[in-house]
């Protein structure tokens, strides 16, 4: 394992009261999944590569600087191999860790795995293995109450039939409840995503629907939301987003503040038996009625994000592999772009703050190109000091960065801004749009501004209902503003920003058609 990849940089700048700790550092294993902040450091779980070639568990603890503190490597029996590829395959109780996945035996079959042990490593239990059929692969969990938690199995019946099975089920191995959910006639396959558990007590299963052509090979992947009761009975299940033509992949949902949901998801491929790569692919959100699933509107973030060239060969384009509400009440979902890890911060709105791409540090695709590299962000945790710790597996082909190829996994410590250089954010571009084009032509002046910040809109038929300003860790700020008319009819707000502490904001207008638009300006 590389040793000397470790790069910490300290921030202590600007609004932050204290100094935020940012590295990169390689860890044991080839891939992490799952990682949290603990007393003392940063807990990862991950995969590792067994000396009977099979998979084992690696669990590794770093330091807030990015030092290894402790590697624990759990071998299965010699006739088994694990595999999780989820971050929501780990759920805590006090003191006590929950680990979920899937082993594979010699004869190719699998069996769910659980495997659970103490924050101090005191003791490690033996696994356990449930067999809810044929084949058994327990994919997400999360905590339902002090004593109980709700899994999301795919299941494979006697006659080859995928099916999932979500339950409950307590520390002690009682299962409460339990739902089947199946795809439909045909070959389909439904394959648990997530499980987001609602303020009513409630669930939404979001979860992939893969639909295969008469040759096996896959025709189409859509998203699938399905709403229950706390004990798991389906109230309705839809298939969000009208752009029916692509691939979905990485599908996630949040429970926004107003009670409704966002859904994320992005369309790597085109919809054939023979996918052919989506160049215009990005990340797309729907806004979800909670009570009766309606979509509410659709958004992309197309003009926010740079365009990633897809192909048929490698599928290195943007999804998504986490998304969550932060402390703030904005979201940030983690992923890939291309080649590259991924991170964006958005509002409930899904309307865009900032987004950064990742590669190891120093590593330069330009000169050092090919398909196999890829740096992929798996989980990440919101971090006591404002920032952000995130987990992943990165690879590399030999090169001149690396000669003999690289396969590892990684811990990734970011500010507050995503940044793992100082002050990236500094770099963001201003003034960008992040508007529908047919929205009223907006000039923003002076930027920057000291007072008075001037918006000169082209007079149209758009009713405005709400105007906000946001600041690049998402908080947002009271206005005083003013509307007038020019002669030419034009509308101009001047906003006195006198009160705002210097720095980056944004602004956003939005019209009761539901569309927004927002500019980007800088506070002396």
């Amino acid at each position: 394992m590389p040793t000397s990849a470790t790069i910490l940089l300290l921030l202590c700048m600007g609004i932050n009261a204290c100094a935020q700790e940012r590295f990169f550092t390689f860890v044991d294993g080839w891939r992490a999944a799952m990682v949290t902040e603990e007393i003392g450091g940063y807990h990862l779980v991950g995969i590792g590569i067994a000396p009977s070639g099979g998979h084992h568990i690696t669990i590794t603890d770093v330091s807030f600087t990015g030092e290894e503190i402790s590697n624990t490597d759990f071998f299965l029996d010699t006739i088994y191999s694990f595999s999780q590829r989820t971050n929501q395959g780990m759920v805590r109780f006090q003191n006590k860790w929950f680990v979920f996945g899937a082993a594979l035996d010699n004869n190719q079959v699998f069996h769910g795995m659980i495997l659970n042990y103490d924050t101090a490593f005191s003791t490690l239990d033996e696994p356990d293995y449930l067999n809810l059929d044929v084949g058994t692969m327990l994919n997400v969990v999360v905590r339902s109450t002090d004593t109980s938690m709700v899994l999301g199995a795919s299941l494979q019946s006697s006659n080859e039939t995928i099916y999932v099975r979500y339950f409950e089920r307590t520390l002690s191995g009682n299962v409460l409840w339990q739902q089947n959910f199946y795809c439909g006639p045909g070959n389909c396959v439904l394959v648990p995503h997530h499980i987001l558990p609602l303020s009513d007590g409630g669930y939404i299963f979001t979860l992939k629907e893969e639909h295969l052509c008469p040759t096996l090979a896959i025709e189409d992947i859509r998203s699938t939301l399905i709403r229950t009761d706390s004990v798991g009975n389906e109230l309705w299940r839809i298939w969000p987003g009208t752009d029916r033509g692509t691939y979905r992949s990485g599908p996630w949902t949040v429970q926004t503040t107003d009670g409704d949901l966002l859904f994320a998801y992005t369309d790597r491929y085109t919809n054939e038996c023979l996918p052919q790569g989506n160049d215009t692919n990005t990340v797309r959100f729907v806004k979800i009625d909670l009570e009766s699933g309606d979509m509410l509107w659709e958004k992309d973030v197309r003009q926010a994000l740079p365009t990633v060239p897809n192909d048929s060969i490698t599928g290195y384009a943007y999804d998504i592999t986490q998304m969550e509400t932060l402390q703030d009440g904005n979201i940030l979902l983690v992923g890939t772009e291309g080649f590259k890890g991924l991170s964006i911060k958005l509002t409930e709105e899904a309307e865009h703050i900032w987004h950064r791409a990742y590669l190891p540090p120093g590593h330069n695709l330009q000169t050092d190109p090919g398909y196999g590299q890829k740096l992929e962000i798996l989980g990440f945790s919101e971090t006591s000091d404002g920032g952000f710790i995130m987990a992943g597996e990165y690879l590399a082909d030999p090169g001149t960065f690396y000669p003999n190829g690289l396969q590892s996994a990684f811990a990734l410590k970011v500010d507050s801004y995503g940044c793992l250089e100082p002050d990236c954010q500094l770099a963001d571009t201003l003034g960008t749009s992040i508007a529908e084009a047919e929205l009223p032509e907006l000039n923003m002046y002076p930027n920057p501004a000291t007072d008075v910040l001037h918006i000169e809109m082209v007079y149209m038929s758009h009713q405005i209902s709400d105007i906000r300003i946001i600041d690049m860790l998402g908080r947002q700020f009271p206005l005083i503003k003013g509307v007038s008319r020019n002669e030419t009819g034009d509308s101009i707000i001047e906003f006195n920003i006198s009160n705002l502490p210097t720095g980056i904001y944004i602004l956003t207008i939005q019209f009761d058609e539901g569309r927004s638009v927002s500019r980007k300006f800088v506070k002396q």
